[in-house]
């Protein structure tokens, strides 16, 4: 069997080596795809109750956030184009 023009031929081991960069690194570090922070698993839990409960109101009293807040928070989870489970 010839290898034609263009082939890698007796050249051994090798390897391709990519460095990322630095901020890259850090930023993967702080948070991996798994994973979700205590802030947004706060805002789940409350759009959660939301869910169960249907009373604005009642569910900004539990977590002690205003309905503004609560309605900010709703409208960016509903962009996103998740639903609540």
């Amino acid at each position: 069997m010839g290898l034609g023009r263009g082939t890698l031929k007796d050249v051994g081991s090798f390897s391709i080596r990519y460095t990322l960069p630095y901020w890259w690194l850090k930023v993967c570090s702080r948070a991996s795809m798994g994973e979700v922070s205590e802030k947004a698993q706060a805002r789940l839990s409350m759009l959660e109750a939301y869910k169960i409960l249907r009373n604005v109101s009642v569910v900004c009293k539990i977590f002690k956030v205003s309905r503004k807040t609560f309605y900010k928070w709703k409208r960016r989870f509903e962009e996103s184009g998740r639903e609540v489970k």
